[in-house]
Parts: structure tokens; sequence; C-alpha cells
């Protein structure tokens, strides 16, 4: 799990690398990632995707939190994830119920993007959350503390990562 989260490697057989400096065959890699991963309760690995930093290739990303009637919620959120620049969107308890996060290229003007993908979803008040500052771009859970590999540090953390035991 270490090696997957920390030290992928980005070539067409990455399994088999991972392989290599496990000492283990790339079907052996695979099929212990197989019974990692899945929706299932109790798997560890829900998924296996890259983490760009937008930022630095001249993207522009933005918090948005938007008005949603309950009964139209799914219908929004649906037409929201069609957007291949949404990485996360959640439904909350509150008057301001769809929270998503939104990334385009420099190319692509945010606000109007923003505008369009939420008159899609049904034309509902939003506001814009950008942010101010970078704290992480990707959590990196310490598998085995006994590890010899190193930790990946991207150099964009305004502030020490917090123990998994702290509140």
């Amino acid at each position: 799990l270490d090696l997957l989260q920390r030290d992928f490697p980005p070539t067409t057989r990455p399994f088999a690398v991972i392989g290599e400096r496990l000492a283990l065959p790339e079907e052996e890699v695979l099929a212990r990632v197989r019974r990692l991963k899945g929706p299932e309760k109790g798997r560890l690995i829900s998924q296996i995707s890259a983490i760009f930093d937008t930022t630095a290739l001249g993207y522009r990303s933005t918090l948005v939190a938007v008005q949603v009637p309950q009964d139209e919620v799914d219908r929004a959120a649906a037409a929201i994830n069609r957007h291949p620049g949404v990485s996360h969107n959640y439904q909350r308890d509150h008057t301001w119920n769809l929270w998503f996060t939104l990334a385009v290229p420099p190319d692509e003007d945010l606000e109007t993007t923003v505008d369009a993908l939420v008159e899609e979803a049904g034309a509902y008040p939003y506001r814009l959350f950008p942010a101010l500052r970078v704290f992480k771009i990707g959590v990196q859970l310490d598998m085995d503390s006994a590890s010899d590999i190193p930790p990946v540090d991207s150099g964009q953390r305004s502030h020490p990562t917090p123990a998994l035991t702290s509140r």
C-alpha cells in the first residue's frame, strides 16, 4: 500500500515495476490490489488515480456551494458530475446543500464554467469559495511505520500534517 500511494510508477505497466520492487510477479501484485480495492465495506482501496497540482498546470479551481431543493439533489449532482473538472461532490445537511470542487484549464473561464454547470443542473443560487492557499495535494497514510519507503513531500504543505489521532 505504501508503494501504491507514495511511489506509483508512471509507466505502461506500473504493477510490474511495483512487483520488481517487492520481488513479486506482476500478476500477484494485481491480485492483491484487486482484493483490497472496491466500494465494499472494509476494502482498503476505494480508487487508484493521479492527483495533479492543478495550479502548477495553470488551472483555476474553486469550491462551489449550491442551494438545491432536496427533491432535486440527485439530478443536480448527476448533471454537475458529468463535467471532467469536478473532483468531489457532496451533499450536506444545510441550506447550501451541494458542495463540489471544480478545476478548469487555463483556456477556460472558471466563473463562466460554474454558471453553465449550475444552469444545466437547474439554475440554483450558488457561492464560490476559491482556495487562498494550498494546504495539501493528497493524503498519504503510513501503512507500516517500520517501512523503509521514505514519504514523498509535494512541497505544497503550509502546515504540518496532523497525526491521525489529532482532532
